[in-house]
């Protein structure tokens, strides 16, 4: 395959951090992937991504590029417990909507197979097999200092890092630097370049997030609990969402890893 360039860096391990990173492997001869996180070896939550202990899934089209990418990777997450729903049984799910119960009988004929797994078990393995490209790099527990760019600031050249621990810096030259921190990136990128804060089709500035209506309270939390089945050694995937009303806050209940029961929960 023709490579584009010598070097592009990617300056956050997110999911697409790991997959930008995955894809320019292709394009160029190194990649170098940045991260603030120390990255752990085995699923565990990080400071990085809070949202990681919320439920998760992965939906049909993702899941197949994420396999297309890293080959096997949907049959190891199924492997190490992450629940396929493949059947299309209605009987295992409960769905009701503003009181309205939907149909919990028959079978979905066409049902694409839908993959649940928690968020450090999907980053996990993608960061190993991300790991196992030799022309790629990661290097985590190192930050952003800033952006580099030619003397007229009309293309970048490279990014700026430290060590977090030690506070060493690093100049990393580039002929493509993908910034996939987010927002968050904001403070130490744009204002250096003297450009404004980039407006997306929403109308909210990436560099601060406000609540759209002073009466919106919308609040997310998630309890991790383990299933006990007498007559089974394993819990069936099952998925529950009763709608939520002003007067009775509600959400979903959602499968993630299978525990065998005589193993205790899982470690995350």
């Amino acid at each position: 395959m023709r490579k584009l360039g010598d070097h592009a860096v990617v300056i956050g391990a997110s999911i697409g951090g790991l997959l930008a990173a995955r894809v320019l492997a292709d394009f160029y001869r190194s990649v170098t992937l940045v991260e603030r996180d120390v990255l752990p070896d085995d699923p565990r939550n990080r400071r990085g991504v809070p949202q990681g202990r919320h439920a998760h899934a992965l939906l049909a089209c993702g899941a197949q590029i994420m396999d297309d990418l890293f080959p096997g990777l949907l049959e190891e997450l199924a492997g190490r417990g992450a629940p396929v729903i493949d059947d299309g049984d209605f009987s295992r799910f409960y769905f009701s909507f503003g009181g309205h119960l939907t149909v919990r009988t028959g079978r979905e004929r066409e049902l694409q197979s839908a993959y649940v797994p928690s968020r450090p078990l999907v980053e996990c393995i993608v960061r190993q097999r991300l790991r196992a490209e030799t022309n790629v790099t990661v290097l985590d527990g190192h930050g952003l200092v800033e952006l580099i760019a030619t003397a007229d600031r009309d293309r970048v050249t490279g990014a700026r890092v430290v060590d977090l621990v030690s506070g060493g810096e690093r100049t990393l030259t580039a002929d493509l630097v993908v910034d996939a921190y987010g927002s968050e990136t904001a403070p130490a990128g744009q204002p250096s370049f003297g450009h404004p804060p980039v407006l997306p089709r929403s109308g909210v500035r990436s560099d601060r997030i406000r609540t759209p209506a002073p009466h919106l309270k919308a609040t997310h939390a998630s309890r991790h609990s383990v299933a006990t089945a007498p007559s089974t050694s394993e819990a069936k995937s099952q998925s529950s969402r009763p709608m939520h009303s002003r007067l009775r806050p509600a959400g979903p209940m959602l499968a993630k890893q299978v525990a065998r029961l005589d193993a205790g929960p899982p470690p995350f």
